[in-house]
């Protein structure tokens, strides 16, 4: 009997998502185990593997995840619905438990409490290098509680631990082989995919999944600008939008006055490398309350300008993982619409969004103080579903007499939408602002704020759900309503530690950063950046040196990475298409076009191409909630995506090794 010809698998970007794919990959192997083929998988990168760039394991501990530590895991467990076997392992909150009590013996009891199984995936594996020869990523695991923002660097660790673990998961016989190298082209000969790397090696293989992450565009117009203007004169320092551990800012000098565009999370990674990053403390303040920044003297001033003016919103303090929004509306509407019915997001989630969100604020309310009700919770309620929104404040004027008890959903979203009469007045408003932020944080669920808000936040992963692939027209999904709840969600949902905000607070009162502005215009003049507001009076502030903490969103239309480039040039992908109201498909997303569980390419003839995919980041117009890391019992677009894609791949080699072995000719 013939043998099965070997086949491979080549794997392109090898970062977190990257060792879930392997995971998954090493969970559903008995797919291709009928054929008894021996198979190869490449791992592509040519940053650390299982971390990747943006999480890699040597960077500042200044910089820490968004995220909280019980809420990530790169493990399934059974409210993933998926048709691959779960395989739990511990979270990210746990691993750092068992890590610490492995070394240091002291965690015992959480230990303890950790479910046997994930304990026992732990206990197989080797640790990463990395803990033992940086020992300040223990020292911060030591304390590590479920609401902790870790590092980068310890969620770095983390996922290098998970791939590690996945290795060893694969069959015996699998063989791995890994490039230290960037894939720089991806094609189709005769049919199969041929990978080229930057380092000269040539990868032909039966399939390829692309997990390539954050992709490189093409210089908008207004970078190219920026671009004309300031090259070749040594005057001007831009550091260009990117990952904050991508940009280099020791090109910011100190003292130097500094015009940051963004007040988002990139933002606040921005703020700490520039501050303490360069040597500043945060000590207790003088009062015993906030805290104190104390100089260095590396840092520079910084003036800062966004859209809104202000910083996103300090995530709340609950004393563990935050509750679960009660998005009652929305639910329902989720689970009552028609899978395929075409979903308007104006008419029919925007309203209902409003509406919980001023549920939560009202049964928050009525909990703290209930004097400010003239009727009962119940017919508040009652009112909110009894008309429009845009009648909301009037329905309600009766029944919460006072309007600073109404929720204003308006002034959230435009804080800063009225005249400041000089920066000074700004400044100080700011600070205000990010004071009253932070008690309203300290409250935990007791805010009727951060209930409201919270609702907002929450509901991203639904909306962006309910609008994949084809749940919407290409005019709703690209609408002025969609885009601003994206933003706003992201505002309030996807804030920073309240810690950060406190530091910024403090570095607001020494002086080390002022705000310029809402809206703040950028202009290039005689040698030297200038950004004002036209909300506030005098506010012009003129520099040499301009930061963009921010990155542009991804853009498959106007993609600068060489393999998506290759592949769109080729026929063998194609940018997503919504429909249109009037009919047919004339507007292109940012995202490509894929199956919606194999994450196969779709090329421009429409047909899915058998062995190449493309998952993450450079979908997430397409698919939806694709870039996150994954939360444990929440069912997550993630793994999801990732157990769909391993099968897919696997499924092909099988039917490779298949077809080649029914192929032989017989000379029996």
């Amino acid at each position: 009997m013939p043998s099965p010809r070997p086949t491979s698998l080549c794997l392109v970007g090898v970062g977190p998502r990257g060792a879930s794919i392997v995971e998954r990959l090493a969970a559903n192997a008995g797919l291709i185990g009928e054929t008894g083929a021996p198979w190869t998988l490449h791992l592509v990168d040519d940053s650390e593997l299982g971390a990747g760039r943006v999480w890699r394991t040597d960077q500042p501990l200044d910089l820490c995840m968004n995220t909280l530590a019980g809420a990530v895991t790169l493990f399934t467990d059974p409210f993933v619905t998926m048709q691959g076997p779960v395989l739990e392992g511990p979270t990210l909150y746990e691993w750092c438990v068992l890590v610490a009590n492995e070394l240091s013996g002291i965690r015992e009891n959480e230990v303890a409490q950790i479910d046997p199984v994930r304990r026992a995936v732990y206990a197989g594996v080797e640790l990463p290098d990395v803990l033992f020869d940086r020992p300040e990523l223990i020292d911060e695991m030591t304390p590590m509680r479920p609401e902790s923002h870790p590092s980068r660097a310890i969620y770095g660790a983390y996922a290098t631990w998970v791939l590690a673990h996945a290795l060893e998961a694969l069959p015996v016989g699998v063989l791995v082989e890994q490039h230290e190298a960037r894939a720089t082209s991806v094609r189709l000969v005769d049919g199969s995919p041929v990978v080229q790397l930057d380092s000269g090696e040539t990868l032909e293989v039966d399939d390829v999944i692309l997990s390539l992450g954050w992709l490189a565009r093409q210089d908008t117009a207004a970078d190219a600008e920026l671009t004309r203007r300031t090259a070749g004169d040594d005057r001007f320092v831009w550091v260009r939008p990117d990952s904050p551990i991508e940009q280099d800012l020791s090109q910011v000098p100190a003292g130097a006055p500094v015009i940051v565009r963004g007040l988002g999370m990139g933002f606040f990674d921005t703020m700490m490398l520039l501050t303490q990053g360069r040597g500043g403390r945060f000590v207790p303040g003088a009062d015993g309350a906030g805290l104190q920044y104390v100089p260095s003297g590396q840092e520079p001033e910084l003036h800062v300008t966004s859209r809104r003016g202000v910083p996103f919103r300090a995530k709340s303090l609950y004393g563990g993982l935050p509750p679960a929004a009660r998005l009652s509306r929305l639910a329902a509407f989720r689970d009552g619409v028609a899978a395929s019915a075409v979903i308007d997001f104006d008419r029919d989630l925007w309203p209902r969004i409003v509406l919980d969100a001023h549920e939560a604020w009202y049964r928050t309310l009525v909990g703290l103080r209930p004097e400010a009700f003239a009727a009962p919770l119940d017919a508040v309620i009652q009112a909110l579903d009894a008309g429009a929104v845009d009648g909301l404040d009037a329905r309600l004027a009766t029944l919460v007499p006072e309007p600073t008890d109404r929720f204003d959903l308006a002034a959230a979203m435009n804080p800063a939408g009225g005249r400041f009469d000089s920066p000074a007045i700004f400044d100080a408003w700011v600070a205000d602002y990010l004071a009253a932020d932070l008690h309203e944080s300290a409250l935990g669920v007791a805010s009727e704020l951060k209930a409201a808000l919270w609702v907002f936040g929450s509901a991203r992963k639904t909306v962006s759900t309910l609008l994949a692939f084809d749940g919407t027209t290409a005019e709703s999904f690209a609408g002025q309503a969609h885009r601003d709840f994206l933003a706003f969600g992201g505002m309030v949902g996807s804030g920073p530690p309240a810690f950060r905000s406190a530091q910024l607070l403090a570095l607001a009162r020494a002086g080390v950063v002022h705000f310029i502005g809402p809206a703040g215009l950028l202009q290039v003049s005689d040698g030297e950046f200038r950004a004002e507001s036209p909300n506030v009076a005098g506010s012009l502030v003129r520099a040499h040196v301009l930061v963009d903490a921010w990155m542009h969103a991804h853009d498959v239309t106007v993609t600068a990475d060489p393999v998506i480039a290759e592949l769109s040039v080729s026929g063998s992908l194609q940018a997503h298409h919504r429909a249109s109201r009037a009919g047919g498909y004339p507007l292109a997303d940012a995202g490509v076009d894929i199956e919606r569980v194999t994450s196969r390419l779709i090329g421009s003839d429409g047909v899915a191409l058998s062995n190449v995919h493309l998952v993450g980041i450079p979908v997430s117009d397409t698919r939806g909630d694709t870039v996150i890391s994954p939360m444990p019992r929440a069912d997550a677009t993630f793994l999801r995506e990732t157990d769909g894609v391993a099968r897919a791949a696997l499924d092909t080699l099988s039917r490779v090794a298949a077809t080649t072995l029914s192929s032989e000719p017989s000379f029996a």
